[in-house]
């Protein structure tokens, strides 16, 4: 059996523009790119600033982007960031510490995935947005 629809194409081409979706699509993936670089940032152990400054993000390059992720490259003498410093435990075992700021003294433990749950309402907030705003100009 074969199914042909009619006018498919277009609507695929329509949906991919940047009027109708992938523009604001586009728009909310680097906003919320910005917003968890800048809460994972603000969230760092700074030593040295470079875990901080060392953020960096990728966003789908599909014209309607399914995924984008905000990590870091930072490596120092074998040290890999974030994850040592995410598990909070370093080399030979020892638990990792805040060494300043309002944290001090805490664990480093969650500090890169904790981000995305101070984020998470925030960018829920802009996709309804929208999506709001994709169903308005889908319907005129």
């Amino acid at each position: 059996m074969k199914i042909v629809i009619i006018g498919l194409d277009n609507l695929i081409k329509k949906c991919e523009s940047d009027y109708l979706i992938a523009g604001i699509w586009k728009r909310v993936m680097a906003r919320s790119i910005g917003i968890a670089k800048s809460q994972a940032g603000k969230r760092a152990p700074k030593m040295t600033g470079t875990l901080a400054g060392g953020m960096i993000s990728k966003m789908d390059a599909k014209p309607i982007p399914l995924w984008a992720s905000v990590t870091t490259n930072v490596e120092k003498k074998g040290f890999r960031y974030p994850f040592a410093l995410e598990a909070g435990k370093g080399k030979a075992g020892a638990t990792l510490h805040y060494r300043s700021g309002r944290r001090k003294g805490r664990t480093t433990r969650a500090w890169f995935s904790g981000a995305l749950g101070v984020v998470k309402r925030h960018i829920e907030k802009i996709f309804k947005e929208a999506i709001s705003e994709i169903e308005q100009r889908w319907s005129s």
